[in-house]
């Protein structure tokens, strides 16, 4: 199976699109966290505010479609064993990693961000 890991500004830049392909989408509870606060934040812009509620309501609509990944204290060594700081987007990697060991060697895992800097770790550490 293909699957597709987004981090949280992926989603929102994709969120009228989520089910356009047949890869299987997953995401991390950091994501979840983050769209949360987005949704809430009085300092976001309304455009994006409105791209987090979209995005929300459309995993709630497709619920069992896509996999969520949760972060616990357990994936730390990832962050720790990268010499990552302690941040969102290193969480949000620990995640694609730890989701990573869960796949058959028939499966397949795209990371999909469009943060530059997440990307460059995202090629060092998940690869």
């Amino acid at each position: 199976m293909k699957y597709k890991f987004y981090d949280t500004c992926s989603l929102l830049m994709k969120a009228n699109h989520l089910w356009d392909d047949d890869s299987k989408m997953v995401i991390s509870s950091i994501t979840l966290e983050e769209l949360e606060h987005i949704k809430t934040s009085a300092n976001k812009d309304p455009d994006v505010k409105f791209a987090a509620r979209k995005v929300v309501h459309e995993l709630d609509e497709h619920y069992g479609d896509y996999e969520v990944m949760i972060w616990t204290n357990l994936l730390a060594p990832f962050i720790n064993e990268n010499q990552l700081p302690l941040t969102e987007d290193s969480k949000i990697l620990a995640c694609a990693d730890a989701f990573t060991d869960l796949l058959t060697p028939e499966d397949e895992i795209i990371f999909v961000t469009n943060d530059l800097c997440c990307k460059h770790l995202a090629r060092v550490c998940l690869s």
